[in-house]
């Protein structure tokens, strides 16, 4: 850029101006192609609006966790963060670069949304376990995730919320702007938006764009992460996303571990029930399935079964969803919460004597595992 402006004497004043006075001193001239700066700055504020508005901004976790979920908040709360700009503005001297080189960085050089992306990574201990590499490169980011990963992508037209397409990204998906010079982290997602929060923008910080089918950031490409899974990431997604009480949180913990063990592809009952919380045939696993084919979710991984937990424990067990988001954030409210859960919920033979044991369970080992969180 310097290059240039000195080249060919660009005022730098003038580059985001929607109107200013020439050398001469008094012709005047107004930009006839929009007001970009205007633009951005319209832009950065009506997302932030909406995401207050809809309850979008996550808060971050502890770092310790993996999943979808975790990185998203890592993310999220990287916005308006008083760390998170350069300083000074426009010199690519931020904290994501300190952490990646290894020294403070200034200059044209040193991009660092792919850096971003990398260094939210790494808070989540997800560049220890392989899912992503440190890197500054966006196409190398997409290279290791299709290629090495072998994980899904999925184009602009693809995507639900842009042109009627089937795949409904999740939080902790990968945008690519289109032209895969610019990358950020899917961080919410609505029926007709998505929010992916991205670093080195126009606003030489971290910012959260709200893209919509009609916006300009509609073209891009989309990849599906496949992140490990664990207790904290289904924790996270109780509580962040359904803002059920930590102690309720603890209680269904308490069945996932007895039903499943955590692992959304486990089979009991001589191979008649399904996932996480064991979803019996004929009629609760086809649910399953159909509302994950309905909504763009895969049926066989945790993101869809939680989305699927939620709607059904919302449509199907008013009372007892009722109860969990009442319930005394306390280990005897976690005991009630994992009783109920196993009777009402669950229902497996001996429910009662099942639902004391895993009561305990909640109190003794999850509640205090995660009350501090």
């Amino acid at each position: 850029m310097e290059s240039f402006a000195s080249e060919y004497e660009w005022n730098r004043n003038k580059i985001s101006a929607d109107q200013w006075i020439g050398e001469d001193g008094h012709t005047s001239y107004q930009r006839a192609a929009g007001h970009q700066k205007e633009y951005y700055e319209d832009l950065y504020n009506w997302s932030r609006e909406f995401c207050v508005e809809y309850n979008l901004i996550s808060v971050a976790g502890n770092g310790s966790g993996t999943g979808g979920y975790n990185i998203a908040a890592i993310a999220r709360a990287e916005v308006d963060a008083p760390d998170s700009s350069e300083t000074p503005k426009g010199s690519n001297n931020v904290k994501y670069n300190t952490w990646y080189y290894g020294h403070p960085v200034s200059g044209e050089d040193y991009p660092w949304c792919a850096v971003f992306v990398s260094w939210c990574a790494e808070q989540c201990g997800l560049i220890d376990s392989g899912v992503y590499s440190k890197t500054a490169g966006v196409r190398f980011i997409y290279e290791y995730q299709t290629a090495s990963n072998g994980f899904e992508s999925y184009s602009w037209r693809e995507v639900k919320q842009f042109n009627g397409g089937a795949f409904n990204p999740v939080p902790g998906d990968l945008f690519f702007f289109e032209g895969f010079g610019h990358i950020g982290i899917i961080t919410a997602v609505t029926e007709t938006a998505i929010e992916v929060t991205h670093g080195n923008s126009s606003e030489e910080n971290v910012m959260a764009s709200l893209m919509s089918g009609d916006g300009y950031f509609d073209k891009g490409t989309i990849v599906h992460m496949e992140y490990p899974h664990d207790d904290n990431a289904i924790f996270f997604f109780l509580t962040e996303h359904i803002h059920l009480p930590k102690s309720a949180a603890a209680g269904i913990l308490a069945n996932m571990e007895h039903e499943s063990s955590f692992n959304p592809n486990a089979l009991g009952d001589g191979g008649t029930s399904y996932g996480l919380c064991q979803w019996h045939n004929p009629d609760r696993w086809d649910r399953l399935m159909a509302f994950c084919n309905a909504n763009g979710y895969d049926w066989q991984t945790i993101d869809g079964q939680l989305f699927y937990l939620e709607y059904e424990l919302r449509t199907s067990y008013p009372e007892l969803f009722h109860m969990l988001m009442s319930v005394e954030d306390s280990e005897e409210g976690a005991y009630q919460a994992a009783y109920q859960w196993c009777v009402v919920f669950e229902a497996p033979a001996s429910k009662e004597l099942k639902g004391m044991g895993r009561g305990e369970l909640a109190r003794s080992i999850y509640y205090p595992r995660y009350r501090s969180t």
